[in-house]
């Protein structure tokens, strides 16, 4: 096979791609070794103000216990972790009023069960 359409078949440019791909996961690994205890330290650092944050903020004990731990077990990603999964950061007031007013309408929101029969019978027939 002519070794030109070898490189630009198909699978010569996902080939070709994957090899690219290696070689950059390679080449940023390599530069990384380098700044790794930089890194380390600032992972830890975020590490530990997520448990200061934690252990003011949090007002459930065994909540902020078991965060806790994760963040100190693994230091490096324990702490992006609760800041993604569980830090509640976005109660603001604002959005703490919505929640207690929908928990307060909440009564009136209660479904007809006739209209509710209607509308499942004739989403059926349709």
């Amino acid at each position: 096979m002519n070794p030109f359409k070898l490189v630009f078949s198909r699978f010569g440019l996902v080939a070709i791609s994957v090899i690219a791909q290696f070689l950059w996961y390679a080449l940023v690994i390599f530069i990384a070794s380098e700044y790794s205890v930089y890194i380390n330290w600032a992972f830890r650092l975020i590490s530990v103000f997520v448990v200061l944050f934690l252990i003011k903020h949090e007002k459930h004990v065994s909540n902020a216990m078991s965060w806790i731990i994760i963040v100190m077990i693994f230091p490096l990603f324990g702490g992006i972790l609760y800041l993604a999964v569980g830090a509640n950061l976005y109660m603001s007031p604002r959005l703490k009023s919505i929640v207690t007013s929908r928990k307060n309408l909440s009564k009136y929101l209660k479904q007809d069960e006739k209209v509710f029969d209607f509308f499942k019978y004739f989403f059926i027939l349709f």
